[in-house]
């Protein structure tokens, strides 16, 4: 199996962000980092930002993925 880096900047640290349900830790500076598996074919990444009051963004991204032969 192999894997990949997610990582990005949220803008505000007091934000919540989700990748595919799993909350995810955000650094003081808004950071995160976050190693994601990938299967054969084609894997869906949601990311979903819960803002402190209460709006909620999403972002949904597919990255294929072919094993070497």
């Amino acid at each position: 199996v192999s894997s990949i880096k997610l990582s990005g900047r949220i803008g505000n640290h007091r934000d919540k962000l989700t990748i595919n349900g799993e909350e995810i830790l955000i650094g003081a500076s808004g950071f995160f980092e976050r190693d994601f598996s990938l299967q054969p074919g084609v894997n869906t990444v949601e990311f979903k930002a819960s803002r402190f009051l209460g709006k909620e963004f999403k972002l949904t991204r597919q990255i294929i993925y072919q094993p070497p032969q």
